[in-house]
């Protein structure tokens, strides 16, 4: 689960300032499960590591601005003001 909750958090930022709703992004989520796993184990496994989870923070949050950017959430289930 928490594998699934870090691209969400990490994403965030960019989907918080393009209006994207939460149950949208639960579904961009689920709807892009392998690689939503591989980014989460990865962020996973970097947070197990002391020293590597400050060392990476900034990365995990670039990579997850470009994740959202490469592979967007439908148009179709943004809010009103975005279409």
């Amino acid at each position: 689960m928490t594998m699934l909750f870090l691209p969400l958090s990490y994403a965030a930022y960019t989907l918080d300032r393009s209006g994207v709703p939460f149950a949208t992004r639960r579904r961009w989520v689920l709807e892009h499960g392998p690689l939503m796993l591989g980014y989460g184990g990865t962020a996973f496994v970097l947070f197990l590591v002391p020293g590597l989870n400050f060392l990476f923070l900034p990365v995990l949050v670039s990579s997850g601005t470009l994740l959202a950017l490469r592979y967007p959430p439908a148009a179709s289930a943004r809010s009103p003001s975005e279409r």
